[in-house]
């Protein structure tokens, strides 16, 4: 099973919140970073499905989609240019 790491910017520096700061598929070169920066919310997701969504909007509208992570529900959202949900499992 795939794992993926998404990093939202969840305070102002500088350029806003909600921004897709770090993404990636973790592998042996890659791990899950241990340190996140306390301005940013890191989840780690299994749906290469969602992930490849994600990933297609924020190809397309980088930081005019605004993310956000809903922890109860397991979903990532998107306002802005936007608006979808996608399962993090």
């Amino acid at each position: 099973m795939s794992q993926y790491v998404i990093q939202i910017q969840v305070a102002e520096n500088g350029v806003g919140v909600g921004w897709l700061a770090k993404s990636f598929e973790v592998t042996p070169d890659a791990p899950i970073p241990e340190h996140v920066p306390e301005n940013r919310v890191q989840v780690i997701m299994t749906n290469t499905d969602s992930f490849n969504g994600i990933m297609a909007v924020y190809n397309e509208y980088t930081t005019a989609a605004i993310f956000s992570y809903d922890e109860p529900e397991g979903l990532i959202n998107c306002t802005g240019a936007v608006t979808d949900s996608w399962p993090i499992n």
